[in-house]
């Protein structure tokens, strides 16, 4: 394997490109159109079946900061260890 440097560089297409973009048909297909079997696509034919949606509860953590003198600071987080 081969990786180089440019591997996580964003490429920009031209503003030439772009504008012949936005001019280029976009062609949409229906299963009709493909020609597929009803009860394997979509909802009928997906293997995977969802039981339960529920939104993931909020964990609120507490920050407590240190003291900037490091005598004090010892002795805090030694404190709150016990």
């Amino acid at each position: 394997m081969t990786v180089r440097k440019e591997l996580n560089t964003p490429r920009y297409e031209t503003p030439q490109n772009i504008k012949e973009s936005f001019e280029k048909p976009i062609t949409t297909w229906t299963e009709a159109d493909l020609d597929l079997d009803r009860t394997k696509i979509g909802q009928a034919g997906s293997p995977t079946k969802v039981t339960k949606v529920y939104a993931p509860t909020k964990e609120v953590k507490k920050t407590d900061f240190l003291p900037t003198d490091p005598v004090q600071a010892v002795s805090k987080l030694l404190s709150q260890l016990d």
